[in-house]
């Protein structure tokens, strides 16, 4: 049986896991989480990932999106 999840607790894994990925981001001397780097400066890139991310997850949760 699938877990359901709100969406909110989705996009925290989602981000969680792009920042376990990956290195802070450096902009003119100030730093940024992967996670809220990507989705300030490339928004759509940053919910294709999402997308392609949650379609990995779905055999253990279900995302409730409500």
């Amino acid at each position: 049986m699938k877990k359901v999840i709100k969406e909110y607790v989705a996009y925290q894994m989602y981000d969680d896991m792009l920042n376990d990925c990956y290195e802070d981001v450096s902009i003119c001397g100030y730093e940024y989480s992967p996670a809220r780097a990507l989705r300030l400066v490339d928004e759509t890139a940053y919910h294709v990932g999402f997308n392609d991310w949650s379609s990995q997850i779905e055999y253990e949760y279900e995302i409730d999106f409500s």
